[in-house]
């Protein structure tokens, strides 16, 4: 359940606290009916620049049935410059913070330069004032399967957890021309995994060490050490594991932070045609230990 005040439907009442934030938005029964999309952000507040947003907001998490339609629809759409599938948790509360946590999210998903040219951006607000960003055509293929293998009768998990999400991450769509007003370069990060170098060959598996983080740009720096010299960029959406998330997270107010982690990951190799250094992915932490060596 979503916890909003006055009966408002979640989508109404975020659009009332987005307005009261300063966003300017654009609001269309037609919009609903014809491109799946409750409502249009148009420009965030103090930023100069104009664009086009189309949000669609659910309570219902992983709904394939409304995953599937939005997909549809959108992929083939240029009415607006993106679409944000904007999922809403269990618990969110829209009054206390649930619905600025919706701001930042929506934010980031324009503002970043990383996330630019990625038409189709699956959002999921978290009760505890967090969100995430998605893949939002990888997940839809990863809750059909799960429903193929319990119709089956097997045994299947379909709970979401912040690692899973964070390995989907967001699927790249052509640009509308648009998205060239604010430059990108997450266009490799959030390529869906069939669209990556694969990382699967079990030779490529690596040791190293988180040397160097950049918690607010999102990125950091593994040094190589079993046998192989070389260093490998780091995005955060390819951490696994919670306990690495925790301890970056904790410098998350920090331009940079000088660590000595002990992690294993998966060589990606050279994902992005400018890249200096190949992508560390599935990235893990050794042993469980905490951060050291910071500046």
């Amino acid at each position: 359940m979503t916890f909003f005040s006055r009966g408002l439907d979640a989508e109404d009442r975020i659009v009332s606290k987005l307005r009261s934030f300063g966003c300017d938005i654009k609001t269309d029964p037609q919009l609903d009916h014809q491109q799946k999309l409750d409502f249009v952000i148009l420009k965030f507040p103090e930023v100069p620049t104009f664009f086009s947003i189309g949000v669609q907001v659910t309570s219902n998490c992983d709904n394939v049935e409304k995953m599937e339609l939005f997909l549809k629809v959108q992929s083939n759409s240029k009415v607006t410059q993106k679409a944000a599938f904007l999922e809403l948790a269990d618990n969110v509360d829209l009054e206390s913070g649930g619905a600025m946590t919706a701001f930042v999210a929506l934010a980031a998903s324009q503002l970043d330069r990383s996330l630019s040219e990625n038409r189709i951006i699956g959002i999921r607000i978290h009760p505890d004032c967090t969100f995430q960003f998605f893949n939002l055509s990888e997940r839809l293929r990863q809750l059909k399967q799960t429903r193929s293998t319990v119709a089956e009768g097997q045994t299947a998990v379909s709970a979401v957890s912040h690692g899973t999400l964070a390995r989907h991450p967001i699927s790249h769509q052509p640009s509308s021309g648009l998205g060239s007003v604010l430059g990108a370069k997450l266009q490799e990060a959030l390529k869906s995994p069939s669209e990556q170098d694969s990382p699967s060959n079990p030779d490529s598996i690596r040791q190293g060490v988180l040397t160097t983080v950049y918690p607010r740009k999102g990125y950091g720096f593994i040094r190589g050490t079993n046998g192989v010299d070389s260093t490998h960029y780091l995005f955060f959406r390819n951490i696994k594991d919670e306990k690495l998330l925790e301890i970056w997270n904790s410098y998350r107010m920090r331009e940079r932070a000088d660590v000595d982690l002990p992690v294993s990951f998966l060589d990606a190799g050279q994902t992005r045609k400018d890249a200096k250094y190949p992508e560390a992915v599935e990235v893990t932490l050794i042993g469980g230990q905490n951060a050291g060596g910071e500046l």
